[in-house]
Parts: C-alpha cells; structure tokens; sequence
C-alpha cells in the first residue's frame, strides 16, 4: 500500500472511498508512464495487497469530491507490458480526473 498521498494538478490520489465505482472508460498508457506521472500505486499486489482481479490500483479524488480510478483487470500478461488501463468512478467525471491527472486525453 501507498501510504503517501499526493495531488497533480488538483486531484489528490491515494486512499479515498472508492466504494460502488464502476468502469467508466479505458486508457492507453503504459505502467511506466503512470509511474512517471502520478508514482507509485495506491494498492498493488507488489507491496503486499489483497487484490481481486487487479495488481495495481491508483485511487483519486477531485476538490469537489469526485472520485475515481485506475486499475489493469484481469490481466495476465507482467504489469510493466500492460498498456490498456481501466477507469471506474460512479459518474463520467472519472474521465476527467484521469485526464487531469495523467496530463493525456482520453478517447
């Protein structure tokens, strides 16, 4: 686990209730160039985690509450090949957080 919470660009990323968040959208970017933006995952099976489905997991939240995050699901190929990412959030507005965040459009 993450311990550190961070913020880029207004969006705090670390631990945060992410609760009830379903996928929203894909993204197209490598491990490393999420490593290179935002650092290291909030959760990920490499720090020792309990995950289902997922090794690495980043979790954001916006100034106004919004939440959302970043997830490979149900890869099997080594998480530094995985370059399709997944974004959940309970609303479009996670979209917006992840571009916002990761400095990239999405889409």
């Amino acid at each position: 686990m993450n311990l550190t919470e961070t913020s880029v660009n207004g969006i705090i990323i670390g631990e945060c209730n992410v609760n009830g968040t379903h996928l929203k959208g894909k993204v197209r970017v490598t491990y490393a160039g999420i490593v290179e933006r935002i650092g290291e995952p909030t959760f990920s099976v490499k720090d020792g985690d309990e995950l289902d489905r997922v090794r690495a997991v980043w979790n954001f939240k916006s100034m106004e509450g919004d939440v959302a995050t970043l997830y490979d699901w149900n890869e099997s190929k080594p998480i530094e090949d995985v370059q399709l990412w997944h974004i959940g959030g309970h609303s479009v507005w996670a979209l917006q957080i992840i571009e916002d965040a990761l400095g990239i459009k999405i889409g």
